[in-house]
């Protein structure tokens, strides 16, 4: 991003959030497995909105989660009175730099490993269970022949990083319908007209015989628009993704937040963690908040700062808040989506190396 990129100032909002029904099924299913990717929180918050929408068309199907880790742990406190069933975690962690695609390299064999465990898992818990209908959020080993599958899923297409080889990412690709094709049907979280809100990566050239455009998923489409902030911050940072970039990403806004007089309230990312750290008056650190606060903070503060994830995007969108994007190193789906953003003049971003929180201020007056 150069320095004219870096300092445009968003020209206008998000616009309205259609409410779309989940695509008719073939049959009535008694019993559904709902699994998202431990990959931050986005894949499980995202989830709610899918589980609260099966709860509504599907009232007397009975409902089993599944996931691992912070995924795992957000899904517990957000439906206590559902079972939940731990799967193998794929446990990869981002690089500390910019080079995620040779750490991809490097994980795909643990990777592999953990989709094929995942897999058997499933097997056992369709037996046991009576499973008809399952639902994984980007979990690429739930398919079955046993019974109907479903993959959710926005990146029909993989972008390769910046100086990589092409015919590595066309490998990659392949790959990818390999396993989206293992399902029935694929639930794309976007909408079918280019677009949309992700662009080239859920509109591929080559499309999907078995796609679904199901419309931008959020968990805020279910919280009641009644919960009052007194004191609006003026910035929301909320953190996400997985570790240590995470970890990384949290340092930096602090550290340029105790540099400001700025009122801020910053999200971790981590629920079931305490929020320890000894802070100035005009910062609020939580481990993570409930759905109703954080989308009031959303639509009252002046700007959220927040990593480009699709989740977050996706969820900015319902709140149709001014937001301030850093993508994660390397990632270059992130990378594009907070571009896209900024060209469509829905967005101010920077890169990690260049943030500067100031400047995003001076840019969301």
């Amino acid at each position: 991003m150069n320095e004219n990129e870096k300092t445009e100032k968003p020209t206008h909002t998000f616009f309205t959030f259609d409410e779309m029904e989940l695509p008719a099924l073939s049959f009535e299913p008694k019993s559904i497995f709902v699994a998202p990717l431990n990959w931050g929180l986005g894949h499980a918050t995202r989830s709610a909105d899918v589980v609260l929408r099966l709860k509504k068309q599907y009232p007397e199907a009975s409902i089993i989660l599944g996931s691992d880790g912070v995924a795992a742990c957000w899904l517990r406190q957000r439906f206590p009175e559902l079972r939940l069933i731990e799967l193998p975690g794929y446990r990869i962690r981002y690089p500390r730099n910019d080079a995620f695609m040779m750490a991809m390299l490097r994980s795909a064999p643990a990777l592999l490993r953990a989709i094929i465990k995942e897999h058997h898992a499933l097997r056992r818990i369709i037996r046991e269970h009576s499973i008809d209908l399952v639902i994984s959020d980007n979990r690429f080993g739930l398919w079955s022949r046993h019974c109907t599958t479903v993959i959710i899923t926005h990146q029909l297409r993989l972008l390769p990083p910046k100086r990589r080889d092409t015919l590595l990412m066309s490998i990659v690709n392949r790959l990818n319908r390999w396993f989206i094709s293992r399902h029935d049907r694929c639930w794309v979280p976007d909408f079918a007209e280019f677009p949309g809100l992700a662009g080239i990566l859920s509109h591929p050239e080559k499309p999907y015989p078995n796609v679904d455009y199901i419309g931008p998923l959020s968990r805020f489409r279910w919280v009641e628009p009644d919960f009052e902030i007194r004191q609006p911050p003026e910035l929301l940072c909320i953190v996400s993704g997985p570790e240590p970039q995470r970890e990384i990403f949290l340092n930096l806004l602090l550290e340029q937040l105790k540099e400001m007089e700025t009122s801020a309230v910053v999200v971790a990312g981590t629920p079931g963690k305490s929020a320890d750290t000894e802070l100035p008056a005009h910062i609020k650190l939580y481990p993570n908040l409930p759905d109703e606060e954080l989308l009031a903070l959303m639509k009252t503060c002046r700007l959220v700062i927040s990593r480009s994830g699709y989740s977050t995007i996706m969820d900015a969108y319902f709140a149709e808040c001014r937001t301030a994007f850093v993508p994660t190193p390397g990632q270059s789906e992130q990378e594009y989506l907070a571009q896209l953003f900024r060209q469509r003049g829905l967005a101010i971003c920077q890169s990690q190396s260049e943030m500067d929180i100031r400047e995003f201020v001076v840019c969301s007056l």
